[in-house]
């Protein structure tokens, strides 16, 4: 099997690995970008404001606004580096660093297209959607529920993954289900 390239940047994947990036499909390029511009365009204000009332405030915030463009720096570049995969063997679904769920290809039960405004609630038990802002393009389900692993240890037993990938009929092509 070649390496499947989705796009002319396609990520990073091993030989006999087809890779999806999710960066632009899920929102979460955009949803990043958002959170960049606030926190770089509100931190000088907020820190001018709380500088009249108190010097340690200001900078308290400072630091805090810093470090949340250092996280969400790190969030956009985890997106780049950490695609979806698919081999003849298994499965990895990720979204950058926040979600990853790896299972054997013969647990796909279905991949069916999501219309718009028809995806599951996000609070639906064993759903995991690995989109922010758009909706699933692909509502994947398994035969058995699998681990979804998360930041900071998060855990959440799933059976269903709703999944937005920038080649959505290259990703359905590569799970063989066309």
């Amino acid at each position: 099997m070649t390496v499947h390239k989705s796009r002319k940047n396609s990520p990073p994947a091993p030989a006999g690995t087809s890779s999806f990036s999710v960066a632009e499909s899920s929102g979460y390029n955009l949803f990043t970008t958002f959170i960049l511009i606030a926190l770089l365009f509100e931190g000088l204000p907020m820190h001018l404001l709380l500088y009249r009332w108190s010097h340690a405030a200001a900078w308290i915030s400072s630091a805090a606004s810093i470090y949340g463009l250092i996280w969400i720096v790190g969030l956009k570049r985890s997106l780049a580096l950490q695609p979806i995969m698919i081999d003849q063997q298994s499965v990895v679904l990720q979204i950058g660093s926040l979600w990853r769920v790896e299972f054997p290809r013969a647990q796909i039960t279905a991949c069916l297209p999501v219309t718009p405004g028809h995806a599951p609630g996000r609070q639906d038990a064993g759903y995991l959607p690995l989109v922010v802002i758009n909706e699933p393009q692909w509502l994947i389900e398994l035969a058995e529920p699998v681990i979804a692993h998360g930041l900071f240890g998060r855990r959440k037993t799933v059976t269903r993954i709703g999944v937005a990938v920038d080649d959505a009929q290259g990703f359905r092509a590569a799970l063989h289900l066309t």
